[in-house]
């Protein structure tokens, strides 16, 4: 009884340490996404996506994964009378979304779980580098067919495999500006490094990290589903070390 008792216990500190964890995890790699997220090649892998999203004003529209609300902002931005929804597990990440953004909507949702959202009621979904947590890509995209109206947009850009950071940093550092701006970038990715790592582990979940075919053919096994896109695009996207898919509900 005594040993079980113990067993019991380091099961209850295990979990609560994994859960704080997480908290602590997440918490500071929204500060450090944030800075990330104003650096200019960054800002054009972004805005490509919106752009490929075909956005009409008046829409509805989902950020998926949307952290603290950046993709967000730049998607309400984009048009006229947008109505824009954001969803993230991570309260951490949606504290910082309300604060910025009052006139943007969020919700705490886990995408690896049903969308808490009515079928064909949205005109477009984003990911932006969110998708390579999805454990299973298949359901995940069926899920979001389901919520989009025929002819809407689903566009993520994710990490290819083999991704190299340094590649990403030299991008940055060839758009810095300013005698101390590559000094800033080079210290901003020394502090994410570790947290690209980490999401490679158990920290951040699943981590998909494909190739551009690997993501073709789940989008194939996904058709043989019933889960019908038309790709649109699918381009080498932030230095060549993400694919940005444009997937058109069909």
């Amino acid at each position: 009884m005594e040993k079980e008792r113990w067993k019991k216990e380091d099961q209850f500190y295990y979990l609560t340490m994994k859960i704080s964890g997480q908290k602590i995890f997440w918490g500071t790699y929204w500060k450090i996404y944030r800075s990330l997220a104003a650096v200019r090649p960054y800002k054009k892998t972004v805005d490509r996506g919106i752009n490929l999203l075909e956005v009409k004003d008046g829409g509805r529209y989902l950020d998926l994964a949307c952290g603290p609300g950046i993709t967000s902002r730049k998607l309400k931005d984009a048009g006229r009378n947008l109505s824009v929804l954001g969803i993230d597990s991570s309260k951490s990440g949606l504290a910082i979304a309300r604060a910025d953004n009052p006139d943007i909507h969020f919700a705490v949702a886990d995408f690896n779980m049903p969308l808490p959202i009515k079928s064909r009621s949205m005109d477009g979904v984003f990911a932006n580098n969110a998708f390579y947590l999805v454990k299973d890509p298949v359901t995940t995209l069926g899920r979001i067919r389901d919520i989009l109206r025929p002819g809407g947009m689903f566009v993520m850009s994710t990490p290819k495999e083999g991704a190299r950071p340094f590649a990403i940093v030299r991008e940055h550092l060839k758009g810095s500006r300013g005698i101390f701006e590559p000094f800033r970038v080079f210290a901003m990715f020394l502090a994410f490094l570790p947290f690209q790592i980490a999401l490679k582990g158990s920290a951040g979940g699943a981590a998909n990290f494909w190739s551009q075919e690997k993501w073709e053919a789940v989008l194939e096994d996904a058709r043989l589903k019933g889960i019908e896109f038309e790709v649109v695009a699918a381009e080498p996207s932030y230095a060549d070390q993400n694919t940005t898919f444009a997937l058109r509900r069909t």
